[in-house]
């Protein structure tokens, strides 16, 4: 059961539901509910955000959004930073924007250099936070988020994606039988989900989040 599926069941149990009170509050089939908690099934979009205001959770929660940090401890962090920071075992180039691994090598459009004695093996990127859209996450407009760069991740990773070659967007990874969706932690009028049909190719997972930087400059 991944975590969707172990939150589902925990928020139904703690409001005192049983699977077919559940189902009939979302005008869906008792067997629906028992396949997005066993994890057969994921639901769709217009669902997951019903699931969400229903139990007056974020999707960030919902979806047991989680980030990998290489150290012992895995929980995200947070850090106070500005160039050279840090000691020099791994230098991370920071991107106000990116649409392919490729660039990565190219620092033409990067803002920053930040070196962390921190990260475990692997490529790694950041990317300049636009706006207030992880504000949820204690992640602020400007705020450096540092990926790790990797094709497969799970749902309810922070990760960066690149839609049709175009600059990457950053949110919580969603993905069910037909789509993937790339979700704010806070659904506003102006942040909302975004889904992507698998079949159309044109998704390409950039990275994972694995730390904030606090930006100082």
């Amino acid at each position: 059961m991944d975590s969707f599926g172990q939150n589902l069941k925990s928020l139904r149990k703690r409001k005192g539901l049983t699977q077919l009170e559940l189902a009939k509050k979302l005008g869906v089939q008792k067997t629906t509910v028992s396949n997005y908690e066993t994890s057969v099934s994921s639901p769709p979009k217009n669902v997951l955000v019903e699931i969400a205001r229903f139990f007056d959770v974020s999707l960030d929660e919902l979806l047991g959004a989680r980030e990998e940090k290489p150290a012992q401890n895995s929980s995200f962090v947070l850090k106070e930073g500005k160039n050279n920071l840090y000691s020099q075992n791994k230098t991370v180039k920071i991107f106000s924007e990116i649409c392919d691994r490729s660039e990565i090598a190219n620092i033409r459009n990067g803002v920053a250099s930040v070196s962390f004695s921190d990260l475990g093996s692997g490529e790694y990127f950041g990317l300049v936070q636009k706006d207030g859209a992880l504000s949820a996450r204690g992640i602020s407009e400007r705020d450096y988020i540092i990926f790790k760069t990797m094709q497969v991740v799970s749902n309810g990773d922070l990760v960066a994606v690149s839609v049709d070659e175009k600059p990457a967007v950053v949110g919580v990874f969603h993905e069910t039988e037909s789509e993937i969706g790339i979700i704010p932690p806070t659904v506003t009028p102006v942040s909302l989900p975004m889904f992507f049909p698998k079949k159309s190719g044109n998704v390409k997972i950039l990275g994972k989040a694995v730390k904030a930087v606090k930006n100082t400059i």
